[in-house]
């Protein structure tokens, strides 16, 4: 149903907007405050907060209205999106009218900085008006964007990009914080990956091994994978650093051909870890992991080689030379510059 539809997205978009201001309980929701914000009448406002009461995301007290009933605090350690992914589900399971997430958005700024779309220099405004953000969406994607090292705030007005997102350097330096972080995570007191999540990342990767699979499929199973293992370890410093490099992999492009060898490979060596973690032998597993992850790093160190190693890559370049290299995944890659 339309209305139905615009209420859902009006409902999302409130909802992410009290989760990025991490508002406390107890703080009113005033329609027409509201309906001032987004530059609505209070009907529609209306028609949201009730949708949100009803899936007991708000409170709403007789003769005062409706108000924050929950903490919108994220947990340290937990990757940005995942608390708020679980209210949005909660609102809606159908995923009708959700709103992008900073994963998502952040992808989307990688792609237009690589593009040239995005000046090195900008301004607030421009990300606003850009990517249609309320005031709340925007202040946690700068909070975000400042956090993982890919923007600063000038001492003037706007903000500048670091070239984090173009520096063959940092994409190798990050695959090699990876190699001491990730086999790390597995050595922590009281490491334990649930049988459940163990379950689902095996079958994710037997998966690999028995068909085909696109680039973007690998690349979102590979983050899984080592967002999993990591997770397991419960040190939310450890995995809040790993999450910084998560989100760099994400944003980075992956559209190059997959050599079907070396995707099975990675699949068995995932396998093996896999193996080892059930079994109990957390420190074969953590030297699996890292024999895992140095190929990675020498397979990206061997593409970024074809080229001149140590200068920033151009957007096209980018795009093709390091496509998949920090999901570990090894592609044939086609088409490069000359």
């Amino acid at each position: 149903m339309p209305g139905m539809t615009a209420a859902l997205a009006l409902a999302a978009r409130i909802l992410t907007d009290l989760h990025d201001q991490r508002a406390e309980p107890g703080r009113p929701l005033r329609a027409q405050a509201l309906a001032d914000q987004w530059g609505l009448s209070r009907s529609p406002v209306n028609s949201a907060l009730a949708l949100l009461h009803a899936r007991g995301l708000i409170a709403h007290a007789p003769g005062q209205g409706y108000a924050v009933g929950r903490p919108f605090m994220r947990h340290q350690g937990v990757d940005p999106d995942a608390h708020l992914s679980a209210l949005l589900y909660q609102l809606d399971p159908s995923g009708a009218g959700t709103p992008p997430s900073l994963t998502d958005l952040c992808r989307a700024i990688a792609d237009d900085r690589r593009a040239g779309v995005l000046p090195g220099t900008f301004s607030e405004a421009q990300l606003q008006s850009r990517y249609g953000l309320t005031r709340g969406r925007l202040a946690a994607l700068l909070g975000l964007l400042q956090h993982d090292g890919w923007a600063d705030r000038n001492a003037g007005q706007g903000w500048t990009f670091s070239s984090l997102l173009t520096s063959p350097d940092a994409l190798l330096q990050a695959t090699r914080s990876r190699m001491l972080l990730e086999p790390a995570a597995l050595k922590e007191p009281g490491y334990r990956l649930a049988p459940d999540a163990l379950a689902r990342c095996r079958e994710a990767e037997q998966r690999i091994v028995d068909r085909h699979a696109s680039a973007q499929d690998l690349h979102e199973r590979g983050v899984r994978f080592h967002q999993t293992l990591a997770a397991a370890s419960r040190n939310r410093f450890l995995i809040d650093a790993l999450n910084r490099i998560h989100r760099l992999r994400t944003a980075l492009p992956h559209g190059a051909i997959q050599d079907p060898g070396r995707t099975r490979q990675q699949a068995a060596e995932h396998l093996a870890i896999l193996d080892a973690i059930e079994r109990g032998r957390l420190k074969n597993a953590a030297t699996l992991l890292h024999r895992h992850l140095r190929a990675v790093h020498d397979a990206l160190e061997h593409s970024l080689a074809l080229t001149a190693v140590h200068k920033p890559l151009d957007s096209a370049m980018l795009q093709r030379k390091t496509v998949d290299m920090l999901s570990g995944t090894r592609q044939t890659v086609i088409d490069y510059p000359t």
